[in-house]
């Protein structure tokens, strides 16, 4: 089975995993879900079969105004390479809550949502922190695998970015 990792990030130094949920479907999708139906006014799945189309519209959500920032924070918080500064903690576990509280999340569905807005509030002691949102695909903090050399080389940092940073350049609030 798949699963989710919280990463504890020292931008532009190194991460370490911290936090694993059994079945990723308990991440990611259900944002991703949530962003279909209510704003792109699409079917619940319409994700699965266009997330790799590379001018697919659900990445762009994070950019729109017209939704509200704290869902935007969570929307981009499922991307890989972004991160939570530790000052922005408290922020983005208040914007989490507000998601899902304002979202119909079926009791029978995976949902590791409540335990991650749980771990920002407790505020852990990491420069950052990310979502690695599902084992199937690479670890997003490895760099390119060197193919002479057998192994991995070093990650570009230049390519993280912090959430609230990126969403506070916008300008809106």
């Amino acid at each position: 089975m798949s699963y989710s990792t919280l990463q504890a990030i020292w931008p532009g130094e190194k991460y370490e995993n911290v936090r694993e949920f059994a079945n990723s479907h308990g991440t990611a999708p259900i944002v991703w879900t949530e962003f279909c139906v209510r704003y792109l006014h699409e079917d619940p799945y319409w994700w699965l079969f266009n997330a790799s189309k590379p001018d697919c519209k659900l990445w762009k959500c994070w950019k729109d105004t017209s939704i509200p920032e704290g869902h935007r924070a969570v929307l981009m918080f499922t991307f890989d390479h972004f991160y939570v500064e530790k000052k922005d903690y408290h922020r983005f576990a208040a914007d989490l809550r507000s998601f899902l509280d304002s979202t119909k999340i079926s009791a029978n569905h995976a949902n590791h949502w409540p335990l991650i807005a749980q771990f920002f509030e407790m505020e852990p002691q990491y420069p950052a922190v990310a979502l690695w949102c599902t084992s199937v695909t690479s670890d997003p903090y490895e760099g390119t695998f060197d193919e002479e050399k057998d192994a991995y080389g070093p990650f570009d940092w230049s390519k993280c970015y912090s959430v609230y940073e990126q969403i506070d350049q916008l300008g809106v609030r």
